[in-house]
């Protein structure tokens, strides 16, 4: 009788499939084509950006010692803490007293980056200052950076600085960047840059490269790739003469996984597709060895932020693991699939809600509980996640079935948020939220791969099959896809995420959308019992 049903299910499922005419390759297509018309392979002159934090002084091009000048503004009466840090010799003065001074500087001329605007110096001074502005005198012969920072090392809020930034070669230089292509449906940054969500399109890209056969979409990441690698000694130098937000600047930043391993992603597939270079294994064993060894973990290994400290970002599952496990079948190396488990099993112990089976944003480490709010992307990231480390594991490996079961429960948990026209929303139990397109492809592609892999009952194809439907209703005859949320940091409070604007095309959803056009296609040919021809 079981056997009956589940025949009867293949064969109406099929019928289904067949009578909406669907064909998620041809559906997908014209956004696919917007990104390779909307990325520019090209350099252009520009002025350097500056930068509010930290201010920067040069005086290596000078031929004696220089002392320089620096008008600080504090909003109140307190005892600030100034962050240093020097290449070479210097001394700083505030208001005429010195409050600092080195022989042998700090070894570098510039604070790290740990995350997003947290910096860490190499040496601090504490200072007692009243409500106004206070001269402070740098005396130097290379850079000096400087800069107030609250407890947390963040930029002191409310404290300005009257400097003008300039370059070694004086005031005001000029770089190379990345243009925005003009006309670009996403002009927020460059499709071709060094970027988790570029990393995460490029990665849909190939999936739908492979499940259409098009050799211009391969073409198009390979492009990508070999574009960014023979750009990258030019940015190198540029981040290295101060340009701290040149392009690139987070490949050479490495402060957290969003600049590390999920960038990496596409330089991963073309090492393994096409071979390696020694410079791009070695480009790749950094990433991996940041992740390893370099990322913040709380006392059980489980990865952290410093921002807010400290917090687990459902966000970094998918900026890790996918890498991890990729990156272990490319070395031959198991070490790297192991961590990737054991974050994955982490992370649903710390962000899953027990009464709903969703997941939350993040975990605040410090005081114990859930932050943030069940937010659609977040469960997207760590659905697709999931997936991909389920799809890349031994189904002998001994976590494997516990897994499944973390991905099955998720998995059921989402289809109880899909909405009539087949939509998931901006916060997944609040359905007056906007319906949101890039956590919608996320799940689509996760219960597309989980039918086909079974890993769910083939029942959940119908849920499948609806999200796909809205997704492709919504993609408009010049290749925009609309109502993909912006980025955002773990927010404060539900109207925060509700009233977060959208951007067609951002690449934070285009590749969740091109894998689940990939996924879907390959799952209809699984209801039809025909074997999948990429």
């Amino acid at each position: 009788m079981k056997k009956f049903f589940l025949l009867l299910f293949a064969v109406v499922s099929v019928g289904l499939f067949s009578a909406c005419g669907e064909d998620p390759i041809r559906e997908v297509a014209p956004v696919a084509d917007r990104l390779l018309k909307d990325t520019a392979f090209e350099l252009v002159e520009v002025s350097a950006r500056s930068v509010k934090f930290p201010v920067i002084i040069y005086c290596n091009n000078r031929l004696e010692n220089s002392c320089l000048n620096v008008d600080m503004a504090v909003p109140a009466d307190s005892v600030w803490r100034m962050g240093i840090q020097s290449a070479g010799p210097a001394s700083v003065r505030v208001d005429g007293v010195e409050v600092w001074r080195s022989a042998g500087g700090t070894g570098a001329s510039f604070p790290r980056e740990i995350a997003y605007d947290t910096w860490l110096f190499g040496d601090y001074a504490t200072l007692r200052l009243s409500r106004g502005v206070h001269r402070v005198e740098v005396e130097t012969t290379d850079v000096l950076s400087l800069g107030v920072v609250d407890s947390l090392d963040f930029a002191a809020g409310g404290v300005e600085y009257s400097v003008i930034e300039h370059g070694p070669e004086g005031e005001g230089y000029s770089e190379v960047r990345y243009p925005v292509a003009p006309g670009a449906a996403f002009a927020k940054h460059p499709y071709a840059e060094w970027h988790y969500a570029n990393g995460a399109t490029m990665l849909g890209l190939l999936a739908l490269a492979d499940a259409s056969g098009c050799a211009r979409y391969l073409d198009h990441v390979r492009r990508f790739c070999d574009f960014n690698l023979a750009c990258l000694p030019l940015f190198e130098a540029q981040y290295a003469r101060g340009s701290l937000r040149t392009q690139n600047y987070r490949l050479f930043r490495r402060g957290m996984l969003d600049d590390t391993t999920a960038p990496a992603l596409p330089f991963l597939e073309y090492a393994r597709r096409f071979g390696a270079t020694d410079s791009l294994r070695t480009l790749l064993a950094s990433m991996a060895d940041y992740a390893m060894r370099e990322q913040p973990r709380l006392s059980d290994g489980t990865f952290v932020r410093p921002e807010p400290r400290w917090t687990v970002w459902c966000d970094d599952l998918f900026m890790s693991a996918v890498f991890l496990m990729r990156y272990a079948a490319f070395t031959g190396d198991p070490d790297f699939a192991e961590e990737a488990v054991r974050q994955a099993l982490a992370y649903d112990r710390y962000l899953r809600d027990p009464e709903t089976g969703l997941v939350f944003h993040g975990w605040d480490a410090t005081h114990g509980h859930p932050v943030g709010e069940r937010w659609g992307r977040a469960n997207g990231w760590f659905a697709w996640a999931f997936s991909e480390v389920l799809a890349h594991l031994d189904p002998a490996h001994p976590s494997y079935e516990r897994l499944v079961a973390v991905h099955r429960r998720h998995l059921e948990a989402l289809m109880r948020c899909q909405d009539a026209e087949g939509m998931w929303h901006q916060l997944l139990d609040r359905p007056e939220t906007y319906a949101e397109s890039s956590a919608t492809a996320s799940f689509v592609l996760a219960l597309a791969r989980a039918v086909r892999m079974g890993w769910v009952d083939g029942c959940n194809a119908g849920a499948a099959r609806r999200g796909w439907r809205a997704l492709a209703r919504r993609i408009a005859p010049d290749g925009t896809m609309p109502g993909i949320c912006r980025s955002m940091s773990i927010g404060t409070s539900a109207g925060e995420y509700a009233e977060r604007p959208t951007l067609p095309n951002d690449p934070r959803g285009l590749g969740a959308l091109f894998a689940a056009a990939a996924e879907m296609s390959m799952l209809n040919a699984y209801l039809k019992n025909e074997p999948h021809k990429p």
